[in-house]
């Protein structure tokens, strides 16, 4: 019998879920160095991670339409790649060109996010 985790919209959830908790923690690491602006930037790009996870919450309640598993390859990439860049700012401090990094990794999974949800529909 199939469980939850089973369902393609479970690792989607997960994904955001995995990449919010990383641009939550890039965004405190942040402030606590006083990197104001650069928190404001990541902050402002996780929004777009909330509102996503908002929808696939949304569409638990719709039928599901195979074929998403490019997305669901190309968010699991992102945050690789997010893992990557939170660990560089963390070793280093010119972390302005990181931080840019990080919230286009951030940016991927959203947009990954919007393709599985229009496959939805």
């Amino acid at each position: 019998m199939p469980t939850i985790t089973d369902d393609p919209r479970y690792k989607v959830y997960d994904e955001l879920m995995t990449t919010a908790r990383k641009a939550d923690k890039l965004e405190f690491s942040l402030y606590l160095r006083k990197e104001n602006a650069q928190a404001e930037a990541v902050r402002a790009a996780n929004i777009g991670v909330y509102q996503k996870v908002d929808e696939v919450l949304a569409s638990l309640m719709k039928s599901w339409s195979k074929g998403v598993k490019a997305e669901l390859k190309a968010m699991h990439e992102a945050n690789t790649e997010l893992q990557k860049s939170l660990e560089s700012i963390r070793r280093s401090k010119e972390i302005g060109e990181k931080v840019v990094d990080a919230i286009g990794q951030i940016e991927k999974v959203v947009e990954a996010a919007a393709k599985v949800l229009a496959k939805l529909a």
